[in-house]
Order: C-alpha cells, then structure tokens, then sequence
C-alpha cells in the first residue's frame, strides 16, 4: 500500500517537472450572484418659487397660509401679516391645526428650513406645501404687510395660553400669534381650527386669555 501511494506520488513529481500539468481535483462550480439591479433615478421635487412667484400668487389672490417656522426670537423685528407663526421643531406635533385645502408657504429667515420643512410637509400628504426661496424678506418686498408684536404685552408671540371663545364654555388652547395695541388693555390673536375645517383666527380682549395651566 505504501508502495503504490509512493509511485503515484513519483508519477506526479514527474509530470511538473517534464511540463505536464499533473491531475486537478475539479473546482467548485462558481455561486450565482443576483442580477444588480439599476438604481432608480432621483427626480428632483419641485418645492420652491422665489419673489416672482410669490407676486404672481399675490396678482392672482390665490388662496394660501403662509407659515412662519422661525424662533421667537427672529420674530421680535416682525412677521408677515395673517401668518401661522409654528417653530419648526413644533410642525410634526401640531400637523392636524395645518389646512390641507390651501396653499402654505412656508417662510423662514434665508430659505434653509423652509425647504426642509416644505419637504417634510410633502411626505406627510399635504401636496400644497412651498418654500419661499428667498426668505420672509421676499414678503415684505413684496408687499405684504410686516406685523411688530407689541412688546410689553403680559404675553408674547407663541405664548401657548389657554382661550375663552364666544359661545364656548369649554377653554381651548392656542398660541399667541400677534398682540395687538400699544398699552393696556393688550388684544391677542390666536389661530384654531374649528371642526376639522380651515384656520381660524380670533381676535381677543385681554380677559379672554390665560395663563396654560
């Protein structure tokens, strides 16, 4: 048995050295690999419309809300007249008090966030939603009327308080979105929406807002 396992190993030695290839064991047969599939293409969305755009709106009357994702602070030097003033870390907690029947513009200081807020409004259903591209700038520019909060209000700009409506026994909570007057007694705006239907927005005396409790 040694013998015969010594000659076959002889007659291999014997065959690389004289050239010829000595006998392989088969390879495995190759794995299939799965077809590569072509990457989708990415069509841009079209999300945005400049101060042309905004006038071409304006000239038409077309029906919108424009909504203000700013901090308060960025408020203080004013806001474009009838806006939704919604910090942009607040708009996926508060989507049900945003109209899906119009338009929104959404403004911020350059154009930033409102695009990602635009997006983001998109992907949740509301089709209508837009970035100015231009900033809340654009709007003054355009003509759209700049709203300064009264200051020395006993409460400010996006104050969440709670409000006696007309009517209503029940309070309601909102957010303060303009104070009106230039000393007491201070009115407030607010903005609700009232059955499941558009935006609403009241105007109220001093007495008919309180602290949220």
């Amino acid at each position: 048995m040694i013998r015969d396992r010594l000659k076959r190993l002889a007659g291999k030695i014997g065959k690389r050295i004289s050239g010829q290839p000595a006998a392989e064991s088969p390879s495995p047969p190759p794995i299939p690999r799965p077809p590569i599939e072509p990457e989708e293409e990415v069509v841009p969305v079209d999300l945005e419309i400049d101060a042309v755009g905004l006038q071409t709106w304006l000239d038409e009357e077309r029906a919108m809300l424009i909504l203000d994702v700013r901090e308060p602070r960025e408020l203080r030097g004013g806001f474009a007249q009838d806006s939704f003033l919604l910090p942009m870390n607040q708009v996926p907690q508060r989507l049900e008090e945003l109209p899906h029947e119009l338009d929104i513009l959404v403004v911020c200081a350059a154009g930033a966030r409102s695009f990602g807020v635009a997006h983001y409004l998109r992907e949740q259903g509301f089709e209508k939603a837009w970035s100015l591209s231009g900033g809340v700038g654009d709007c003054f520019r355009q003509g759209i009327e700049r709203r300064v909060a009264a200051s020395q209000a006993p409460f400010q700009v996006l104050d969440r308080v709670e409000v006696s409506l007309p009517d209503q026994e029940e309070l309601q909570t909102a957010s303060i979105q303009d104070v009106l007057g230039e000393s007491a007694p201070f009115r407030y705006r607010v903005r609700l929406k009232q059955n499941n239907d558009s935006q609403w927005v009241f105007e109220l005396p001093e007495e008919a807002v309180r602290a949220l409790r």
